[in-house]
């Protein structure tokens, strides 16, 4: 069994990393953060689904995403912010780590309903899909806290409101495209959206997104207040490569050091042209989104 060298908590990120003797080399510079799981681990069946693998290939056979295969198998966890909507109110049970995704996630269950497995009469366990639910877990959310959604909800922290509710200059995150159809923007570990205008005309909302550009939404969607919680992802080390191979990571492979019949740039002979993708296309600095399909819902700030 490996021996955990405790470590202080970092005083610049205000974190609990937890390190390991360097009893071999996949554990030499591993770091993890501690305390990320609050509460009851288990997964109900009613909100969990296995996950199918593509090996990186499409309908027809062909791989179109590299880098692809392998890896343990995992269950998907059934996401559903909307169902807030319809209890108005929901409890925190646990703080969980999803395989899927960066981020952490909230199992909130409705008002009135147990917070522990009922047992059934085949003596397993039974949940009702209509009691518990999965949320993305908001920074500062922890186990007993209440949220609120609606647009009745009262303005605080991880409560689920309607954008037109939202002041300008706050964070939020979870955001939905589709009114009703629950959040699709804003899910990664640590990130934020801030809201910064509204149109008069059409009451339209513009986002200011993680990666800093702006985009008009529906005053109808929803979105939560706050930041997605983990923002210390960023500071886990993998220690290993057996890290990425379980989860379906493959080893990727510098086109130089293919052959020329594999890749542009095979053939020994580094450089003499840009950087290009295994089809000829321009991988750095060329601007991928078409002229000829605008959108608008998206700001494009002019150059210069």
């Amino acid at each position: 069994m490996l021996q955990e060298k405790r470590c202080a908590t970092d005083t610049m990120t205000a974190v609990q990393l937890k390190r390991f003797r360097p009893t071999s080399p996949g554990v030499r510079h591993k770091v993890v953060v501690r305390g990320e799981r609050r509460g009851p681990q288990e997964v109900p069946k009613a909100l969990r689904v296995s996950k199918s693998k593509s090996g990186g290939r499409n309908n027809t056979g062909h791989i179109s995403a590299f880098h692809r295969g392998g890896g343990s198998r995992l269950l998907i966890r059934s996401v559903t912010p909307q169902v807030l909507a319809t209890w108005n109110q929901a409890e925190v049970v646990a703080i969980q780590v999803d395989p899927n995704r960066s981020a952490p996630l909230a199992r909130v269950r409705k008002p009135g309903s147990s917070t522990s497995p009922t047992k059934a009469t085949n003596s397993s366990k039974s949940w009702s899909n209509h009691d518990h639910a999965y949320v993305i877990a908001g920074k500062g959310m922890t186990v007993g806290t209440v949220l609120h959604a609606g647009p009745h909800a009262p303005f605080d922290t991880h409560s689920r409101l309607p954008r037109g509710q939202i002041p300008r200059g706050t964070r939020v995150y979870d955001v939905e495209v589709v009114p009703g159809r629950g959040g699709q923007r804003v899910k990664s570990a640590g990130t934020f959206a801030e809201r910064i205008a509204v149109d008069p005309v059409t009451s339209r909302i513009k986002l200011r997104r993680p990666s800093k550009g702006e985009r008009w939404f529906s005053d109808l969607c929803t979105a939560c207040i706050g930041q997605v919680a983990g923002e210390d992802h960023m500071l886990k080390v993998a220690g290993k490569a057996g890290w990425s191979r379980r989860r379906g990571i493959r080893p990727t492979v510098r086109g130089v050091a293919m052959n020329p019949i594999d890749h542009p740039h095979g053939g020994r002979t580094s450089g003499g042209r840009h950087d290009v993708t295994p089809w000829a296309r321009i991988a750095k600095g060329k601007p991928t989104r078409s002229p000829r399909k605008p959108s608008v819902f998206v700001v494009m700030k002019p150059k210069g």
